[in-house]
């Protein structure tokens, strides 16, 4: 490892079906010294109606999150998470799929995911839609943003001559 970081490569590769998309993520440490990262996938979804929106399968029984709204206090949650205010939460260990439920605008996304432990949840609600300059007053409504991640739970470690991989599959339902 020289200076300026580890030697690596990073390959994002992209596949479009009608109803899907398939996102891979391959890390190749091209060098002979191990290293961690961390890295997220930042999908923003456009819903109809952010409250009549659900997010299901976050995981069985109470499923542990980190509240970013809180200090990052660990909490636990039920399976499925309705939004009617700002969330900003880490999911660690989630399933390995949720589904974004979209009720006013009849259909749902499916989330699978492979590699990526944790889950992370938000939405911005009123005030910081206001004071973000690139996100508009209202579109708060008709957002929710689900990412794919190794944060907490992570990070990943690469050994020398090694690869890392990890996916996301987002699957479009029409109710």
């Amino acid at each position: 490892m020289g200076p300026e970081g580890p030697s690596c490569k990073l390959q994002i590769k992209v596949t479009l079906q009608p109803t899907k998309l398939l996102q891979e993520m391959t890390v190749a440490n091209e060098g002979s010294t191990a290293f961690e990262f961390t890295a997220a996938l930042h999908s923003y979804f456009r819903v109809a109606d952010i409250t009549q929106t659900r997010l299901e399968g976050l995981g069985e029984g109470q499923q542990p999150y980190l509240d970013n709204m809180d200090k990052r206090s660990r909490k636990e949650s039920a399976g499925t998470l309705t939004v009617d205010q700002e969330v900003d939460r880490i999911y660690l260990q989630a399933s390995p799929e949720v589904t974004v439920v979209d009720g006013a605008g009849g259909h749902s996304l499916q989330v699978a995911r492979s590699g990526f432990p944790d889950v992370v949840v938000w939405n911005p609600w009123v005030d910081k839609s206001k004071a973000t300059g690139d996100f508009g007053d209202e579109e708060y409504k008709e957002m929710l943003c689900v990412e794919v991640a190794i944060a907490p739970s992570g990070p990943a470690k690469v050994e020398g001559g090694a690869t890392w991989q990890a996916s996301q599959t987002l699957s479009y339902t029409q109710s």
